[in-house]
């Protein structure tokens, strides 16, 4: 067989869950995209950045059926050892990926959080204002990647406005497009 003709992109964007699908997203609180947030994962598609998607461990927590009707709720509500424990558990998995990946050569280009996610946050959460505060599970994930060797972006959108996180992934994936040749 020849592999000299596989032109697959060597670029991969880990993306929370909701970026793709929002309807996972809390009940009443999906005000700009009704399925997916284009702006930024147009910007992956128009560079050949591969997209994996990352759990959701709001919604499966306590199971699917009711992780999918769910209210919101803040940072406060969910940091309890039980929930940490639940999105330990989905960090280590997405950790064992992203391993893999860079062990064959494919490069981790971002991770794509949700700003204000009680669980998906990079940078910020609202608790009457906003605080400089992660997401649970992107507190552990970001550990478990830095302990791991692993470096690479990690952006927040804010669903409100995208055009920060936009105009940062035009930035990071502006210098090259990186193709895997062979």
């Amino acid at each position: 067989m020849d592999f000299s003709k596989d032109i697959r992109s060597n670029r991969i964007a880990m993306v929370s869950f909701c970026l793709l699908c929002q309807s996972f997203q809390a009940e009443g609180i999906v005000r700009n995209y009704p399925a997916v947030v284009s702006p930024v994962i147009q910007v992956l598609l128009d560079r050949n950045v591969n997209i994996l998607q990352m759990p959701c461990p709001e919604s499966l927590y306590g199971g699917l059926e009711k992780g999918l009707g769910r209210e919101p709720k803040s940072y406060k509500k969910y940091d309890t050892q039980q929930f940490r424990q639940h999105c330990r558990t989905f960090a280590e998995q997405t950790l064992l990926t992203a391993r893999a990946l860079v062990c064959h050569g494919f490069e981790i280009a971002a991770v794509l959080g949700v700003e204000f996610s009680p669980s998906c946050a990079v940078n910020y959460q609202y608790e009457g204002r906003t605080v400089h505060r992660k997401g649970i599970y992107f507190e552990l994930l970001e550990q478990l990647f830095e302990a791991e060797g692993i470096t690479t972006r990690f952006i927040g959108v804010n669903r409100r406005g995208t055009q920060p996180a936009v105009r940062e992934l035009h930035e990071l994936l502006e210098p090259q497009l990186s193709l895997r040749l062979g």
